[in-house]
């Protein structure tokens, strides 16, 4: 089971994202955040394999947020604004455009896509 942890502003989209996981078996959502400065302190202390991550959030966009954590999870950037988040500063393990994510599968694959190597 891969753990997952989810970081968006807008509520609504977290619970899209809840009621995805809940009908994919090898990945468990352990906890979302509307607030990147919470949610910073929630990747330390639950430690998720890997982060949904919203680019722009108030307070700190997500790039922010995981420069500055010591030890980030893996980073699955999730956003309707960004088309690309190459060049961003942080390493990112993969994108999902928002208006792509129509179903817990296309979720799936792109979680499942940042452990092939």
């Amino acid at each position: 089971m891969i753990t997952c942890m989810a970081v968006d502003d807008d509520p609504l989209f977290l619970r899209l994202l809840e009621s995805y996981f809940s009908e994919i078996e090898d990945l468990d959502l352990i906890k979302v955040y509307d607030n990147p400065v919470r949610a910073a302190l929630g990747i330390v202390k639950y430690k998720p394999e890997v982060l949904l991550l919203d680019f722009d959030m108030p307070y700190l966009d997500g790039f922010e947020m995981v420069s500055m954590i010591t030890d980030p999870p893996k980073v699955v950037v999730i956003s309707g604004h960004l088309k690309d988040p190459e060049g961003a500063g942080i390493k990112v393990d993969g994108f999902i455009s928002k208006k792509d994510l129509i179903s817990p599968d296309r979720l799936r694959e792109g979680v499942m896509g940042v452990f092939k190597d």
